[in-house]
């Protein structure tokens, strides 16, 4: 800080910076600029001419905030950043080969990407090249999109992504919204940037993205609701070829994807106190098996083929013993368990839950497919006593009531991790 008084001064000054267009004159002394950017010490030394009159380095098109943000980090190693004015230093940083204060502003942005702001750093992180931090930004977005519920696409910058934006966001692989919710989403971006008299040319409009979304994966109700609402976007063949895909005709050609997007579940949820949907599972035995080795096994079965990462319990507040097990699989009731091809089980993350509980996340190795009809045994290595049968039912949020007794609200239809209840 031994220059900030230095910063703006004609004191010693032998340079002036002149912003236009607003023709702002800023004094700068080019032995500090030099110590802080390999760009200007390289252009001081090229141009190295003994004169008292002071160099005018012309500047164009950069605002006087965010040049005045620039040269407070030359003068202080310092600097105040806000979102805006952070992107705009990476760009400086870049010109001015300034690594130190590129670093600080993308670990800025990085840590302070969140609901509010997704669209506008996804916005950013499009135009961004690979080496300035645009991929690693974009990457995170990306992720923070793919655990994200839908109600980040209700945000009005989300009209604002580009169409570049839009694409990389139609190719992911998982997404926390239905196909078709995702489809009005882009419907509605697309309305936001037409006119109201050429909204009947969406298709025109929507062009080669059309091709990414996944029409075959849709029921063929919700499918002919939305060809109904939105007749352009579809031509006649492009309809009679997904029907034939919905309804899953053999040996028919399809040119939209016909995998469904994964619904990869997110353990946490930035410190809240619930779990995310993910699966619903139903009979969890109450009867348990004892082994010698490990502590506590039970058997689940899935209604539906779905993805799931990960299993949630309630222990005692005071709980503090490892945990770990397996996950196993029995093809049909007349075969044996096989578990070769099946991860481990590691203790994860923990949530404190009221006064006397915590919630603890168990997470395999990897994500496991759950498969219809067959049946899956856990089996964990803890002293447990006992684990509560839920009614076959799992539910979002677990509270507890004035006597601490263990309750569970908001049945939901669609599914959920498994909650276990050890007591």
């Amino acid at each position: 800080d031994r220059f900030q008084k230095l910063k703006g001064n004609d004191n010693h000054a032998d340079i002036v910076f002149i912003l236009h267009p607003h023709d702002l004159k800023i004094p700068a002394h080019k032995l500090i600029l030099s110590l802080a950017s390999t760009r200007f010490l390289r252009e001081f030394s090229e141009n190295h001419v003994k004169s008292t009159e002071i160099e005018v380095y012309q500047l164009t098109d950069i605002d006087p905030q965010l040049f005045d943000a620039f040269l407070t980090f030359i003068y202080t190693a310092h600097v105040e950043l806000c979102p805006e004015i952070a992107f705009g230093l990476i760009k400086l940083a870049k010109m001015y080969e300034m690594d130190e204060l590129r670093e600080i502003c993308t670990n800025y942005i990085l840590e302070t990407l969140n609901e509010c702001n997704i669209w506008t750093y996804f916005g950013h992180s499009v135009d961004m090249l690979d080496e300035d931090g645009g991929g690693l930004l974009r990457n995170k977005c990306l992720d923070f999109i793919t655990n994200s519920n839908g109600g980040i696409f209700n945000q009005p910058s989300f009209l604002g992504v580009s169409r570049g934006g839009i694409k990389l966001l139609l190719a992911l692989e998982s997404i926390r919204v239905t196909e078709s919710e995702l489809l009005e989403v882009i419907i509605k971006w697309i309305d936001s940037h037409t006119a109201d008299g050429q909204r009947q040319r969406r298709r025109e409009h929507l062009g080669d993205l059309v091709h990414l979304i996944h029409f075959p994966t849709m029921s063929s109700t919700e499918f002919s609701r939305l060809v109904h609402k939105y007749p352009d976007i579809l031509t006649d063949e492009e309809v009679r070829e997904i029907l034939l895909a919905i309804s899953e005709v053999p040996n028919t050609p399809c040119t939209f994807p016909r995998h469904p997007r994964m619904r990869l579940p997110r353990i946490l949820s930035n410190g809240s106190s619930h779990l995310r949907i993910v699966f619903q599972f139903n009979n969890i035995s109450e009867a348990l098996e004892k082994s010698q080795d490990l502590g506590i096994t039970f058997k689940m079965q899935s209604k539906e083929e779905t993805f799931v990462s990960g299993i949630g319990i309630l222990v005692d507040h005071h709980f503090d013993q490892s945990i770990h097990g397996k996950i196993c699989v029995q093809i049909n009731t007349d075969s044996g368990w096989k578990d070769d091809s099946f991860p481990s089980i590691e203790g994860g993350h923990q949530l404190n839950h009221g006064n006397k509980y915590k919630l603890l996340f168990l997470v395999f190795e990897e994500i496991v497919k759950i498969t219809p009809l067959m049946w899956y045994k856990i089996t964990l290595s803890t002293n447990c006593d006992k684990v509560l049968r839920v009614e076959g039912k799992f539910c979002e949020t677990v509270k507890m009531s004035e006597t601490e007794n263990v309750k569970f609200i908001r049945q939901h239809k669609s599914s959920s991790i498994p909650l276990i209840l050890f007591k």
